[in-house]
């Protein structure tokens, strides 16, 4: 599973990577450690991992470990702003998304290129292209409507 967004809060800090050490939350930080070198650069990821230091959440923001921050009274409205339109896509649209970000990964150029063309085509094997559109038009007469 792909999980592309990484929130934090202005008083917290990434932890230093210690496997008995968890933030206190949902999820354990030690797996963006997992992912730390295809977030940010092979040096800062050996620091980081090396040395077991803290860094606080601007510098998370700075290298690319996190995609926002904000106070923590504020972080869940943040969140949901942010997850609103993958929640409002089309499911299969992005299961098909997450899976070309994990083929583009690894793919060279000419052969991403090719796996989004065919993910584009199959996305058309299901009726949701068509319902997802049929929505948005729907969606924006009746804006017409209401504006007068």
């Amino acid at each position: 599973m792909v999980c592309p967004i990484y929130c934090s809060d202005y008083s917290s800090a990434l932890p230093a990577l210690q496997e008995t050490r968890l933030v206190t939350g949902l999820r354990s930080w030690l797996n963006a450690f997992a992912a730390a070198q295809k977030l940010i650069t092979n040096g800062r990821a050996r620091r980081l991992l090396l040395t077991g230091e803290t860094i606080g959440t601007a510098e998370a923001l700075a290298w690319g470990l996190v995609d926002l921050v904000a106070p923590h009274h504020e972080l869940d409205e943040a969140v949901e702003r942010m997850a609103r339109p993958i929640l409002g896509a089309g499911p299969q649209a992005i299961r098909l998304q997450k899976s070309l970000i994990l083929d583009w990964e690894e793919l060279a150029t000419a052969a991403a290129v090719q796996r989004g063309i065919e993910c584009f085509v199959s996305a058309f094997d299901t009726d949701e292209p068509a319902r997802m559109a049929g929505a948005m038009v729907a969606e924006l007469q009746a804006r017409r409507r209401s504006r007068g």
